[in-house]
């Protein structure tokens, strides 16, 4: 079981609505498209096929082509978040007018990877967060009815790119962390509380993946990986907890060293600080079987069972973590249906496991995915199915 858990990290630390068919273009000037088929030198071919589409056809039929891929090619799953980042990035390089940028619903495909790698390497390149703020709000304007987390997304690439912003303070993971807090509650005080929080949430994610791979000045504590979030102000450390977790799982390096962190955090009698980083490093391990679990729907089993192994608070921890990978990173537009699938399977074998602790956080995130016609005709199964309260918010 923990090769297996392992074998899922490694992937994780290597790589890293309703159906529209209207014909959105980015612009067609020979330059544009001049630099588009530069840039796809050295691409692989599933790139070069995206680039083409997206620039040559229309946005639309570049992101249709995307879900197909996800469709048709279980391999592909894993590492889709991954490709729509760089498509993100590859596109913002490619099309500089912002303003002129008109995409479709399907372009939240993969956990609204495109959006947060636009606006983030949007900002990094113009160093104008008005610029970017506009463009999420036009993503949100055009895409609130069907997609109703887009802008925040968009605003979780803007936190993401803002740790980079001043570079005084880039080597300094405090000060990094201070200058970009405080800009995404400054950007967003207008706003709804979403964009606040998925800001501060991609501020932390950057901070966590340089100290990961040692860019930036950056690097992990080995000690004391979750240092940083201590000594946030209260109202940023869920954020911080939250994206840190990948710093502490990176740690864990063979089958030997699993095995004992998990039992290391699973004794009891831990302080309320050792209690939430051992969470945090279960729920991780669970995250990272959903998330794998979208073209391997046989680790289901074994995973259950694992989390079944644990003592009491972990076991529950553990479903929930792994309740998320597994909607987050399901079939587009039905997620709903692996998600209550892998539950049934848990409420099976976990009598014990209350319905909210599976089910909750990921009808959450649908809430936010989902068109309200799509989270409508979900929340009936779910009501259907296991006699849970589900609606609209």
């Amino acid at each position: 079981m923990f090769a297996l858990l392992l074998s899922l990290l490694f992937v994780f630390t290597v790589t890293g609505t309703k159906n529209d068919t209207s014909e959105n273009t980015v612009g067609d000037s020979s330059e544009e498209f001049g630099k588009a088929f530069i840039s796809m030198e050295g691409l692989e071919e599933e790139e070069e096929i995206f680039l083409s589409l997206f620039f040559r056809e229309n946005p639309d039929v570049a992101f249709r082509y995307v879900e197909s891929l996800y469709v048709s090619d279980e391999t592909f799953r894993s590492r889709c978040h991954g490709f729509m980042i760089k498509m993100g990035m590859s596109v913002q390089e490619t099309s500089s007018d912002s303003d002129k940028l008109f995409l479709s619903p399907k372009s939240v495909v993969c956990n609204y990877g495109f959006y947060q790698s636009y606006s983030h390497h949007l900002l990094i390149a113009s160093k104008n967060i008005e610029k970017v703020k506009r463009f999420c709000s036009n993503v949100g304007s055009s895409l609130r009815g069907v997609t109703p987390d887009a802008s925040a997304e968009c605003y979780r690439g803007i936190g993401k790119a803002l740790p980079l912003l001043k570079e005084t303070a880039i080597g300094n993971v405090s000060s990094m962390a201070t200058f970009a807090t405080k800009t995404c509650e400054e950007i967003t005080n207008s706003l709804t509380g979403r964009e606040r929080d998925f800001c501060l949430s991609g501020t932390f994610s950057t901070l966590a993946r340089s100290s990961i791979k040692e860019r930036d000045g950056l690097f992990i504590n080995k000690k004391d990986p979750l240092w940083l979030c201590r000594i946030q102000p209260k109202r940023f450390q869920s954020y911080c907890y939250g994206n840190f977790k990948w710093a502490m799982v990176s740690l864990v390096k063979d089958d030997t060293e699993l095995d004992t962190a998990v039992a290391l955090v699973t004794q009891p009698s831990k302080t309320p600080d050792e209690a939430s980083k051992d969470n945090t490093l279960i729920w991780t391990l669970g995250y990272i079987h959903g998330r794998e679990s979208a073209s391997q729907t046989w680790i289901h089993k074994t995973m259950i069972e694992w989390c079944n192994g644990l003592p009491s608070p972990f076991d529950v921890v553990c479903i929930s973590g792994s309740a998320v990978g597994v909607v987050k990173h399901g079939v587009p537009w039905k997620q709903h249906l692996a998600v209550f699938d892998f539950c049934e399977k848990v409420f099976q074998t976990m009598p014990s496991i209350q319905k909210h602790e599976c089910l909750s956080a990921p009808i959450e995130y649908l809430q936010g995915f989902y068109n309200p016609e799509l989270f409508k005709n979900m929340c009936a199964i779910a009501r259907q199915r296991f006699k849970i309260f589900c609606e609209q918010t």
